[in-house]
């Protein structure tokens, strides 16, 4: 038939549905794909824990750190490749043959070789500057896996290391900016007051009002309270608990600023910690944070709280962070690597004033100054730009600024835009 257009199908491959900013990221564009008529499936593959020291050493290479369970990078290849074999034959099953199949982070690319008559795509969302020599022990392990894929996505270009056998294509995420923890919410001096002051929303889902409302604790604070009236000026940082998310080093330099600024709180904030392979560093780097504060002079660490998500994500919570954001007098990501850095982006778009180390994607969002600010997390310069910025008080140019750089760069539209027409599935 005429004018009849054979359908457009793309297949995402990940570890997982549930954890960090990639499963957000996809849901967003997977929506945005079904939006212009591409058929796109996700399929989730799982990594046994007897492969998990080798799955973890990928990441940290490619993060440009010693892996915490040294490994040897040949030893990793082949682990890979057994990998590799076993995934791909349910990839085969739910695909066709000229479909573009996008494999996720470093463990999947192990299936590239055994997808044939795909159209293979290998996606990276972490990465680094090669400057302690992890991320060429990385490529020793991967570089055969990316031979003959048509493209490697990384977040920035110089991501990409020497040699890399695929042509490197710099490919940013954006954030959907039509999602509960973006969009400009309804004012609700109860919704704040009951978040801020004891973790608790009522159920709803969305903007609008359920018929029915109850209560729902959505924070635990481990005993770190809450607080302690809604209109109390806090400093905010929400991740995931990760020890390179910089949350202790963050912490333990706000700590002067807190004792000269006695009327100032910090807030950490993270996700419910799950029974996954990073599940036991999550719940090391929340032991870590809670005993740290309790090192604190008294004074200090009643103004320190630390709240974790009682389940999974959902539009409570999405609301909770788009609120407890858009209430900080500063969002703080003193991340020590960083792929991207979506916290930084999701902060922009809610216009909040945002303090960033200057790693990673952080460095293509944020102009010093002019849409946010960046510090370095090592001696005095960190500290000295968030007593600064506190003292300073909110600057509502700049969050402008902040919104319109990601409505101009990092929207989940434009991502979709360069991945289509890499892919050649633009109409």
């Amino acid at each position: 038939m005429r004018g009849h257009r054979p359908e457009r199908r793309i297949i995402h491959v990940s570890l997982g549905r549930s954890l960090g900013g990639l499963p957000e990221l996809l849901r967003g564009e997977m929506a945005e794909l079904a939006r212009r008529g591409v058929t796109a499936r996700w399929l989730s593959i799982d990594v046994p824990n007897r492969l998990g020291d080798a799955s973890a050493a990928l990441s940290d290479w490619l993060h440009d750190i010693e892996p915490a369970v040294p490994q040897d990078p040949a030893q990793v290849r082949a682990v890979m490749a057994e990998y590799g074999r076993g995934q791909a034959e349910g990839v085969l099953r739910v695909s066709r043959p000229g479909d573009t199949v996008v494999l996720h982070d470093p463990m999947p690319a192990s299936l590239a070789p055994y997808l044939p008559r795909r159209r293979v795509v290998w996606r990276s969302h972490i990465g680094a500057h090669d400057a302690h020599g992890g991320v060429r022990q990385g490529a020793l392990a991967l570089d055969p896996f990316l031979t003959g894929v048509q493209a490697a996505l990384f977040h920035r270009h110089d991501y990409a290391w020497p040699g890399l056998p695929a042509p490197v294509v710099a490919a940013p995420p954006g954030v959907n900016i039509r999602s509960v923890k973006h969009v400009d919410l309804p004012r609700s001096e109860e919704r704040d007051t009951t978040l801020r002051t004891r973790g608790v929303l009522p159920v709803r889902c969305g903007i609008r009002e359920a018929l029915v409302q109850r209560p729902e604790v959505l924070l635990d604070d481990h005993g770190t309270g809450f607080l302690p009236s809604p209109d109390t000026p806090y400093v905010v940082q929400v991740s995931r608990w990760d020890p390179l998310k910089g949350q202790l080093e963050g912490l333990r330099l706000a700590v002067p600023v807190l004792a000269d600024m006695p009327d100032h709180h910090y807030v950490l904030v993270g996700p419910h910690i799950r029974a996954t392979l990073m599940g036991s560093t999550n719940a090391r780097v929340l032991r870590s944070l809670l005993d740290l504060r309790g090192e604190l002079p008294p004074d200090v660490a009643r103004r320190v709280h630390v709240w974790t998500f009682l389940g999974p994500a959902g539009c409570e919570q999405w609301e909770a962070v788009n609120r407890l954001r858009t209430g900080a007098r500063l969002v703080v990501c003193p991340s020590l690597r960083e792929g991207f850095g979506l916290s930084v982006t999701e902060a922009m778009c809610r216009r909040a004033t945002v303090l960033a180390s200057p790693v990673g994607g952080h460095l293509d969002q944020i102009q010093d100054g002019a849409n946010g600010w960046l510090a370095r997390t090592t001696g005095a310069h960190w500290t000295a730009r968030l007593a600064s910025l506190l003292g300073a008080g909110p600057d509502p140019r700049l969050g402008r600024s902040a919104r319109q750089s990601v409505l101009d760069h990092y929207t989940v539209e434009r991502s979709v835009d360069r991945q289509l027409e890499l892919f050649g599935l633009s109409p």
